[in-house]
């Protein structure tokens, strides 16, 4: 109605012949205005058609393919769920169906012009089954309110009047920008009599008032979800914090939420972008989180002011997810004293009493190895070291063989590839985690974990059982979590909050153990061997290294020897140089306790804000790292280590809530390397990804599709 005032206000003339029309037909009929009447007022039907051509209601009609369907006189064949969008905006725009489509002309709807088009070229309503169910009830009230308006007033445009017409661009339907103002004329008295009669007015009266009532209602309940979900967007800037500006439901994070592209990618965007703050602000969904950029504020958050960030913020889904009852994601309160427990497993001492268990998984590796290059075929790596790990963590974790090296059909092996897998499953599952905790829980109960966590289960109760029944000491970390399930006390000594010591707390603790100790050195290790065979001068450095050494032993590789391996240290030292180009997690995340205020800064943020450090975005920082895609050892030598701020390099984090395992992923990681590289040479092949791509849809930073290469194996 308001498009066909506006368009009759700026076309008089038109407006006075419809005007004729209506006082014709009233005047012939006694001037009742009935139903059945309606459709002999020709012009009106015109001017009602053409303000739809015009302005119709949606832009376009979508429609989704139910299977797979080939267009006729085409070879175009789409499969089933492919969305198709009908553009009617453009085809009642075009043309070539409508001549001058920019000016309004009641006449393109003459009987001549109708026949002439194809009748697909006029969808205001859509068409076939599933046109709108509404459309002739909006004919009849649209057409009985212009008549009501035209038969006493004039309409004409006045100084507000939007000349030309502009659409809102951030409107749900097609609309006006700001409104469409326009002035009443009241007409002379005439003798014409406006009469609906009693059941017309009392049929189409009860209807205008049941739609009416669910469109309010519909309309209230989005308003209140929409200023519900845009209410916190002003969070950062009145506390003068700078960021990229945020969109309704989603706040900033809706490329990272449907995998269009890595978070390392995108926050690293972001750190360039504001290359000058020390902070950026950000929303996910609705809620702030804070990026710190200044080593300064991140080393305050990690260590000086550590207990008021000791969170890590992630949810912990007791009774739909058991599993993640484990350290990483622990809140402080159980955190702490079940940390300075399972400490003293990963001192050095505890170390060097496994690192025979590393060199028996070497020695079954080698094996594996002289396998493969015999096949000469390219390997995934990503496979490949991730069995050695994989045989590793069930050696010296559980004290059990895991034969992942030995057995294709592993049970330990399919396990470690679903935990990390990019299943349709695992990533609804991992997005409804970060983005929707709540609903992951009520979903939990719905749709519980039935793989990971009963197989979990059993595997450490059963263990234990075994062990205890027979007697079985090993100083592994399965014996360490049996300690804790048989002496409580000495947890709830320190915190009265893990009183109850479950089994799912004692399984969860191994699972993490499991996952971590497997995953993040089986990538550090492909990924250093995807560095070393595009970088040969490196390579042959560091195996000229690991043969010196192993030379100056005996031919044996011992515990105290792997840090003297300078060179090694530099390609990994903590994994250093693999580690700054490939950190297992693009970011660290804390989670404040209190409310803080930041140091030198006026930036306060409440408590429960979740803070990113940038790890990734910080490892590719030119201005700490010179050619930061490099491959450079060197960056890791002592002078360039004592140039840079400590906190540029966080691949296990740092502070009291740093990977519990670093020191073994970097002694089992340095193991596997010094096997692969004394006997054999890493080269790419037709099927190595060049340049390197991440998986966007990966909880870790992983390589999109593998990591494949070839061994050649070196003559003795």
């Amino acid at each position: 109605m308001t498009n066909a005032l506006y368009e009759l206000a700026l076309n008089p003339d038109i407006q006075d012949k419809l005007r004729q029309e209506i006082k014709e037909h009233l005047a012939k009929h006694n001037g009742e205005f009935k139903y059945e009447n309606m459709k002999d007022m020709k012009y009106l039907d015109k001017v009602y058609k053409e303000t739809l051509r015009k302005y119709p209601p949606g832009g376009l009609v979508p429609r989704r393919a139910l299977c797979p369907y080939t267009f006729r006189d085409t070879k175009l064949t789409i499969p089933k769920r492919l969305m198709l969008w009908i553009p009617i905006f453009a085809i009642h725009r075009d043309p070539d169906n409508y001549p001058n489509p920019d000016v309004f002309n009641p006449e393109n709807f003459s009987d001549e012009a109708i026949e002439a088009r194809h009748p697909m070229t006029f969808l205001p309503f859509g068409g076939g089954p599933r046109n709108c169910i509404g459309g002739r009830f909006a004919d009849c009230q649209t057409k009985v309110g212009l008549v009501t308006i035209l038969r006493k007033y004039k309409v004409n445009a006045c100084e507000k009047t939007m000349i030309p017409y502009e659409f809102e661009p951030t409107g749900f339907l097609l609309g006006p920008k700001g409104g469409i103002y326009l002035r009443l004329t009241k007409l002379e008295v005439s003798g014409i009599i406006y009469c609906l009669n009693y059941q017309s007015f009392k049929y189409i009266g009860g209807i205008m008032v049941g739609y009416f009532e669910i469109l309010c209602g519909v309309v209230a309940l989005f308003l209140a979800f929409y200023y519900y979900s845009v209410s916190a967007f002003d969070f950062w800037k009145s506390r003068g914090v700078r960021g990229p500006k945020p969109v309704f439901f989603f706040g900033n994070t809706i490329d990272v939420m449907f995998a269009r592209i890595p978070i390392a990618y995108y926050i690293k965007s972001l750190y360039e972008e504001y290359k000058n703050e020390p902070m950026v602000g950000l929303y996910m969904r609705r809620s702030p989180v804070l990026i710190l950029k200044d080593p300064e504020l991140i080393k305050d958050v990690m260590i000086k002011d550590f207990v008021k960030f000791s969170d890590r913020g992630f949810t912990v889904h007791e009774r739909t997810e058991p599993l993640s009852l484990h350290l990483f994601n622990l809140e402080p309160k159980r955190w702490r004293p079940l940390r300075s427990k399972l400490t003293p497993m990963f001192t050095s001492g505890k170390l060097k009493d496994m690192f025979g268990l590393i060199l028996e998984c070497a020695d079954h590796f080698e094996k594996y190895l002289d396998k493969l290059t015999a096949m000469d075929e390219p390997a995934d790596f990503r496979e490949v070291t991730a069995k050695y790990t994989t045989d590793v963590i069930g050696s010296c974790a559980f004290g059990i063989e895991m034969s992942s090296m030995s057995d294709k059909d592993s049970e330990f092996r399919k396990v470690g590839r679903e935990i990390f897998g990019t299943s349709l499953e695992n990533v609804i599952r991992l997005k409804m985690r970060v983005y929707a905790p709540k609903l992951y829980d009520w979903l939990g109960y719905i749709v519980p974990d039935r793989r990971l966590a009963p197989f979990f289960t059993k595997l450490v109760t059963d263990t234990m059982r075994y062990r205890k029944e027979h007697d079985i000491y090993r100083p592994d970390f399965i014996h360490m979590l049996m300690q804790l399930k048989e002496h409580p006390e000495k947890l709830m000594e320190l915190n009265r909050y893990l009183a109850e010591l479950t089994d799912s707390l004692i399984t969860a603790q191994a699972f993490v153990f499991f996952a971590a100790g497997f995953e993040t050195s089986s990538s550090t290790m492909s990924n250093a061997l995807y560095e070393l065979a595009l970088n040969q001068e490196i390579q042959e450095k560091l195996r000229d290294e690991i043969k010196s050494n192993l030379s100056k032993h005996g031919g044996e590789l011992k515990y105290e020897h792997v840090k003297d391996m300078e060179y090694l240290d530099k390609v990994f030292k903590g994994t250093y140089q693999t580690l700054r180009k490939y950190p297992p997690g693009p970011l660290v995340p804390r989670r404040s306790t209190s409310d803080y205020t930041f140091t030198d800064t006026k930036v306060s943020i409440p408590k429960d804000l979740l803070i990113w450090i940038p790890v990734y975005a910080i490892h590719r920082d030119p201005d700490i790292y010179p050619n930061p895609d490099v491959f450079n050892p060197e960056n890791f030598n002592e002078d360039a280590i004592q140039a840079r701020h400590p906190m540029t390099y966080l691949p296990f984090g740092d502070g009291p809530r740093n990977c519990i395992g670093a020191r073994f992923a970097v002694y089992q990681t340095k193991v596997g390397l010094i096997t692969i590289l004394r006997k054999y040479k890493v080269v790419t092949c037709e099927k190595t990804m060049i340049p390197y791509q991440i998986d966007s849809s990966a909880f870790l930073l992983a390589p999109k599709g593998g990591i494949y290469l070839k061994l050649q194996k070196l003559n003795p």
